[in-house]
């Protein structure tokens, strides 16, 4: 069992490591191959002191086992850089929790998981007895909404967990009956009177996530917000439109693949600096930090956009 195990863990090695130095030809192909010698049920060490369990056959699963580090790596970077030491962080759609995961570990903040999918709110308690926080972690197993109460949680692919939403859809696989909560409910009950950052990714749910929020969504409440605004549509105009009347502005996350990340590493070993986040004032799509305005943090990631542009 044991020489299984160091063999798991050498192919996922040669793959990282051919993709760091080669780019991204081939990769799918070399996977699916390697995939055939492995069990799908992985337990993979992602830094020094932090460990996740993941099932291979689910696509968002097997992207965290190997290139963790490509799951919205401007979130992993905020978390890093942004968010206080021993502050607290919402997971909102956690899935397998690697970001609450990354911000117990990182940080060492209080977490909590929302997550309405039974297999994946089991996957982050897994995931959680896996490590040794000393901070508090909480999985809360249900959907953050705007009302109290019940809804139906519709999946999209039965490979794949983390596509699930409250909002009806054509060609779901099925559907699982969730309760819903207020997060300014659970807030005012659970005595958090500040959240560091949430993250939020709830499958087009999220303006109602942040409906949910109530008074409570105010900068002096919460500073710092990361919210999935993939499409120009009307809901992401809705979200536009409410945090910009609450006082924060956004800056739009950059993306990477893991070449270019492995690249990213070798410039800021060189001195260089990298943008993760770049100031906008139009609804382009894509995943959004919003901070408040005229805020510390808001000067900070103008400078550090700065500060790369001039040095292009």
């Amino acid at each position: 069992m044991r020489k299984v195990m160091l063999l798991q863990q050498f192919l996922r090695k040669v793959i990282r490591n051919w993709m760091m130095k080669h780019g991204r030809v081939g990769r799918s192909k070399a996977k699916r191959i390697f995939r055939l010698m492995m069990d799908p049920c992985q337990v993979v060490e992602l830094k020094p002191g932090l460990r996740i369990s993941v099932d291979l056959r689910i696509a968002n699963q097997d992207s965290l086992f190997w290139f963790f580090e490509e799951t919205e790596p401007a979130l992993q970077w905020a978390i890093r850089t942004l968010l206080p030491i021993e502050g607290t962080f919402f997971d909102v759609g956690a899935n397998a929790g690697l970001m609450g995961l990354l911000a117990a570990h990182d940080r060492n903040a209080k977490v909590f998981f929302v997550e309405p999918h039974p297999r994946l709110a089991e996957t982050v308690r897994n995931n959680l007895s896996l490590n040794d926080f000393k901070h508090e972690a909480k999985v809360l197993e249900w959907a953050a909404s705007d009302r109290d109460g019940e809804a139906k949680l519709h999946v999209h692919d039965s490979r794949n967990d983390g596509a699930h939403t409250l909002k009806e859809f054509a060609g779901s696989v099925g559907s699982h009956t969730v309760q819903t909560k207020r997060l300014d409910c659970f807030l005012e009950d659970a005595g958090i009177v500040l959240v560091d950052l949430m993250k939020i990714d709830a499958e087009g749910h999220d303006f109602e996530v942040l409906s949910g929020l109530g008074e409570f969504l105010a900068p002096s409440t919460l500073p710092m917000i990361y919210v999935e605004m993939e499409h120009c549509n009307e809901w992401s105009q809705g979200i536009w439109d409410l945090l910009l009347e609450r006082g924060y502005v956004p800056f739009s996350a950059v993306s990477a693949f893991i070449d270019t990340l492995y690249k990213f590493e070798r410039m800021q070993e060189a001195g260089r600096s990298i943008a993760w986040f770049k100031p906008t004032e139009t609804l382009a799509g894509g995943n959004m930090l919003w901070v408040e305005r005229g805020s510390i943090i808001q000067d900070r990631l103008n400078e550090y956009y700065s500060v790369a542009s001039n040095l292009r």
